[in-house]
């Protein structure tokens, strides 16, 4: 069954995302000229160049000036500190990149070597940090320098998965003078030998002393970039006196049907294979070397590889020996009562007392009974327990003198195998996994079994990305021969996943018998008629529900969480299900208006799903403030699979947060559906336009605005409008309330402002029978109205249901393309093998940031090939940042933006989600 990928990692770099995934959050407009809708910040500031993340750090050292050592053995220590502090423990991942020292600058060679650093808590404290390492193994075909080149860094959640991206710091960037510290590698090959066959010797060392280890001698051979497929390798020991010895390994034992090492040579990768010689008989003292090593190809072809002399071992004389083994049966049926085999042997002269171990620890010898005067032939009893698949024995040798030999290398004693274990009836618990969510897939199966009994059920995934290529689980079975068995395999929640469409990851289920008899089904074994053995992962396309608002989070006087401010690098973790209205299960993510007051500094907030955790890089932003700033907006928050999101805070001084929940997403078939609209203006105070008069709404004033059977919104089965809400001229600070007319009159405001201030945000309003919404001016003074459709919510049928992505930068202007001036027109086209989605999408919510702004103007955002309409998304001053969080129908997967300002500009763009028909 074929590896189907259905959809591409998409880079997520710059900009962050707005909260909003139902419209645009708006930009600040001027009081002269309000087209479109005003908005909150983007964090990023006056658009500065983007980086991978904020990771600040100042690596001190990385290990000694000059190491001499063998491949694979170079340890060295990372000395690293905090540039800033941090209010919460950090877990430190990071790599180590080698690079041959003089090959051209930015080429890598070898993979990135993981480390994982432990938690550090640096809330008040800046202390260097160190971290002991060993570099990976690397061949070459001579004595090479290597150097350290590149060190990688990224600080996350304890108990969390090391982030994908991580910070680079190359020698420039550290200091001390360790980084560019160089090694030499001991390296032992055929020099003539092609690249993609050499091997060398690693560490030579033998398992005890050679003598009283019966002449057992044990070295390690490390291949490096064989060609993939079946490998036997044959090693040389070469002594005093011309002795010579040879050994075997290979990549399967049962092929050389004998016992010898078994090691894995396949593959463009390292392996390192241990070969183990026992010295002739009666072998005299001297120096013994490894000299070569030949490896043969499933085809047959060879090649000798020699040792150049490396690593000699100056051995004493053999004088206690075993020869001659043999076993009065090697095959046994443990599986009903216990065995006993008999083994015979010579032995030496000198052998004075033997005893007798199987090195696996299962089986039970006899006392063994020994030649009288000289040297003859022992008999030994072993004794194979019930359920026991064979055994290893080794004798240990005793003289007169305490002079102990212990020899290995004796025949198998193995178990007999029946018919291969059988599975039937294998089931799935459920085939879809929301990856913002995880969760838990049931595999039930019935098995049976020859005499041994199935011993152990597997599961595994399989993918190219993670967390899928690591996902596997285990169920042990007391040697059933006929039953039930079930795996529980658990798929995390990941945020990395959140732009899975369609990822079908098929599934291997293994099982076992006590004899190591193994039996494949699935992706990796036999078909299952009927049952395809896989998951789908996919990001759930989901409609919405509208609540009462209700308020679930006040850090002011302790709602959802304790009653105090946040400052940067706090958060708290908050419960949106079976709370304001929202179900307890079925949740994919929760409507809420968001609001942070109070502010003595600058900041912005992040909203995530509990317990998942993300790469490396830019974090979306939801909320952006300035000091002594009060505002709100709208924020779709995925929650985690218990149902709970994390508010995070960045930046300076602190910071109080109000939430309060409006609606939910879910697969309930009575939920509405999305329609978007091309943006239409139903309300300005300033000309009259949806007013009874033109004229600012005075203090304590509401203003009742028909939605229905304008600006493309039908005049019937409308539940609920979005809105781009935009106050300006206000005389006095407030804010708005909107709900449905003829409804309850809500508390919690929907904007915010303050005297002067041009602000817009977007709200979810539901209407009320009649068509219509009021909105109500919570101040104390004037202040004008401006409301933007951008679209409906319908329980007709009809509509879009909304798949939320992994926040995603497709546009950036500063590092792509040239700045748009006057009047230009920029496409922003996500690529249909990063989104599949994009090409048949009905609408897509992306933040559009501008940035980089030397006059004062608006944005203008529509889709691709219709007519420029003249409402804008996003309004600016000179030298102003503006984010706003835009939905707008596409065409053919394509969005136009157009630049209305007399100077030049930066675009951002980062999708938060697409609205899919269904």
């Amino acid at each position: 069954m074929p590896w189907r990928r259905r959809f591409a990692r998409s880079t997520v770099l710059g900009l962050a995302v707005g909260g909003l995934l139902l419209g645009a959050i708006p930009a600040t407009a001027s009081a002269a000229d309000v087209r479109g809708a005003g908005g909150a910040q983007s964090r990023t500031g006056s658009g500065g160049t983007p980086h991978e993340n904020n990771l600040k750090v100042t690596a001190v050292s990385v290990g000694d000036a000059v190491v001499d050592a063998r491949p694979g053995h170079v340890s060295k220590r990372l000395t690293f500190k905090p540039s800033a502090t941090y209010a919460m423990d950090l877990q430190w991942c990071g790599s180590v990149i080698v690079q041959r020292a003089g090959a051209t600058p930015g080429t890598f060679e070898g993979a990135e070597h993981s480390l994982r650093f432990g938690n550090g808590s640096w809330a008040s404290e800046n202390k260097p940090v160190s971290v002991t390492f060993e570099l990976p193994q690397y061949g070459s075909s001579a004595d090479t320098r290597w150097a350290v080149k590149a060190v990688n860094l990224a600080g996350t959640i304890p108990g969390s998965p090391c982030p994908q991206n991580l910070t680079v710091f190359q020698g420039d960037q550290l200091t001390g003078p360790g980084f560019d510290t160089t090694f030499t590698a001991q390296t032992l090959v055929d020099a003539e030998a092609p690249t993609n066959e050499a091997i060398w010797f690693d560490d030579v060392r033998s398992s005890k002393d050679p003598v009283k280890d019966g002449g057992f001698l044990r070295y390690q051979v490390v291949a490096e970039d064989l060609k993939s497929g079946f490998w036997q390798g044959k090693a040389t020991l070469k002594g005093p006196a011309g002795l010579s010895v040879t050994t075997l390994f290979g990549t399967d034992v049962n092929v050389l049907n004998q016992y010898y090492p078994s090691c894995d040579l396949r593959g463009l990768m390292l392996w390192a294979c241990e070969v183990w010689f026992t010295l002739p008989e009666d072998a005299p003292a001297g120096v013994w070397t490894m000299d070569s090593v030949e490896l043969t190809d499933a085809g047959g072809a060879s090649k000798v590889y020699p040792n150049l002399g490396r690593y000699p071992l100056d051995l004493p004389g053999r004088t206690l020996w075993a020869r001659n083994f043999r076993l009065d049966r090697s095959e046994v049926d443990p599986w009903e009562t216990e065995q006993t085999v008999i083994l015979t042997a010579d032995v030496s002269a000198e052998v004075q007392v033997i005893k007798a171990r199987d090195i696996n620890g299962v089986c039970v010898s006899g006392t063994p009974t020994l030649p009288q005067g000289g040297s003859g032939t022992l008999t030994l009893p072993i004794t194979v327990p019930v359920g026991v698949p064979g055994c290893h024995p080794a004798l240990l040798l005793e003289d007169a003198n305490g002079t102990t030999s212990e020899i290995r290398g004796l025949p198998f004693i193995t178990a007999v195998k029946g018919a291969p274990p059988q599975a039937r009836n294998i089931t799935l618990d459920r085939t879809t996994i929301n990856p913002l969510q995880g969760g838990t897939v049931r595999v039930s199966l019935d098995v049976s079994s020859w005499k041994p009994g199935v011993t152990r059920v597997s599961v595994y995934a399989h993918g190219e990305y993670e967390p899928v290529k690591s996902l596997s689980a285990s169920t042990v079975l007391p040697r059933v021969r006929d039953g039930h068995a079930t795996v529980d395999l658990k798929f995390p929640n990941f945020e990395y996943w959140r732009g899975a469409t369609n990822l079908e990851v098929p599934l291997t289920v293994g099982i076992s018998d006590a004899a190591g008899v193994w039996t494949s089904y699935g992706f990796d074994g036999a078909e299952v008629p009927g049952n395809p053995l896989e998951i789908n992962v996919n990001m759930p396309a989901d409609t919405y529900t509208g609540v009462a608002p209700a308020r679930v989070l006040d850090t002011r006087d302790g709602t959802g969480a304790p009653a105090q401010p946040l400052h940067s690098g706090s958060g708290v973790t908050l419960r949106l299900t079976g709370v304001g209205g929202v179900p307890a299960t079925g949740v994919s993510a929760v409507a809420l208006n968001v609001t942070a007051t109070d502010t003595t500094g600058d900041g912005y907030l992040m909203v995530s799903p509990h317990m998942s955790y993300r790469p490396s890089g830019p974090s979306p932003s939801h909320l952006n403030w300035g000091r002594g700033r009060t505002i709100a907006n709208q924020v779709i928050a995925p929650v985690g699979v218990d149902g709970k999101v994390y508010l995070n805070m960045s930046g300076s001084g602190a910071v109080s947060v109000v939430a309060d929940v409006f609606g939910y997403y879910s697969d309930a078939p009575t939920g509405a559906k999305f329609a978007a609209v091309t943006p239409a203006r139903l309300l300005d105070t300033r000309d009259g336009t949806g007013a009874p008069s033109a004229g600012a709404t005075p203090a304590g004033g509401v203003q009742t605005v028909r939605v229905t059977g304008r600006g493309g919104v039908p005049a019937t089965g409308v539940g609920a409008v979005v809105l781009n809400l935009t106050a300006t001229e206000p005389v006095m600070p407030g804010h708005l309330l909107a709900w449905q007319h003829g409804g309850a009159r809500p508390t919690a405001s929907s904007l915010n402002w303050a005297a002067g201030q041009t602000i817009g945000n977007f709200v979810t309003v539901p209407v009320g029978p009649d068509g219509t919404v009021d909105l109500a001016n919570i101040s104390g003074g004037n202040v004008h109205l401006i409301a933007d459709v951008f679209g409906y919510f319908t329980s007709t049928g009809e509509g879009s249901r909304f798949q939320v992505i992994v926040p995603a930068q497709v546009l950036d202007t500063r590092t792509a393309g040239t700045p748009p001036g006057p009047g230009a027109t920029s496409v922003l086209a996500p690529r249909a093998s990063d989104f599949p989605q994009a090409p048949t999408a009905t609408a897509v919510a992306v933040n559009v940031t501008v940035t980089d702004t030397k006059a004062p103007g608006h944005l203008i955002v529509w889709p691709h090939g219709d007519p420029m309409p003249t409402a804008s998304s996003v309004n600016w001053a000179i030298g102003d940042t503006k984010a706003n969080l835009v939905t707008v129908p596409m065409r053919e997967g394509k969005v136009d933006l157009n630049n209305q300002s007399g100077g030049t500009i930066s675009l951002i763009g980062t999708i938060a989600g697409f609205y899919v028909a269904g």
